[in-house]
């Protein structure tokens, strides 16, 4: 039963994902109001450097206190769970596009703007190649054009590049995860002198340990970029 639910949910996507519920106008693209509503949003009490919904009297949590940062700060729309964990595994994996639009609204409605545009340039994390493959599209790269058209901010394609292919980080504990990707992205040459002295923002569609931001900022910071500032639409648990 459940295989068929599935499969009529692919075929005629005019149900909630969640709810079952027949979408209307007024709904989002594969979820209804009120189940999209139902997104745990982190708008205030976050730790700065991992976006964890805490309250702490400097902005960073105790487990953030003792460890070395490449970035400088991060925000996160929502807690990767339910709804919002659905959205985007429909989103990347079952080729619902649409949802980017949906994911830009809760953007614009949970980050403060300016936290965008203090920024010079804004950036992506690389796709694995044989990802890219599968898919057919870069989905973190259409959510990045749609808030750099919002927020007038260039971007700057290509300028992160994997030296080597790695392992899927799902799945994997944290130091898996450190290991995993130590040493694996190098700066586009073409790029190295362009960031001197520049804020970036870069963008990723879900935070968990930090091992690929922390990865990929340590080999920004190589360039005398001035700040690194991350955007993420989900912060895993």
């Amino acid at each position: 039963m459940k295989y068929i639910i599935n499969l009529i949910r692919f075929l005629f996507p005019n149900y909630c994902n969640n709810c079952d519920k027949i979408l209307t106008q007024e709904d989002k693209n594969c979820f209804c109001a009120e189940c999209w509503e139902s997104i745990k949003t982190i708008k205030e009490n976050f730790c700065i450097k991992c976006a964890k919904p805490v309250i702490t009297p400097d902005g960073i949590c105790k487990d953030c206190v003792k460890r070395k940062f490449y970035y400088k700060e991060i925000r996160a729309v929502g807690i990767y769970e339910k709804v919002l964990k659905d959205a985007i595994h429909l989103y990347k994996y079952s080729f619902r596009w649409k949802i980017s639009d949906d994911f830009m609204a809760l953007i614009k409605d949970n980050i403060d703007p300016e936290y965008i545009k203090s920024n010079d340039y804004i950036i992506t994390v690389p796709v694995r190649p044989n990802e890219l493959i599968k898919k057919g599209f870069n989905h973190t790269y259409l959510i990045l054009k749609k808030i750099a058209q919002e927020y007038s901010l260039p971007i700057i394609k290509n300028i992160i590049i994997k030296k080597r292919n790695t392992r899927p980080q799902a799945g994997l504990k944290r130091k898996e995860r450190l290991v995993n990707l130590k040493d694996a992205f190098r700066i586009n040459k073409k790029y190295q002198k362009i960031i001197k002295n520049k804020n970036l923002l870069l963008f990723d569609d879900v935070y968990t340990t930090g091992s690929t931001i922390q990865e990929i900022s340590k080999e920004l910071s190589r360039y005398k970029v001035k700040s690194i500032n991350v955007l993420a639409i989900a912060r895993g648990r």
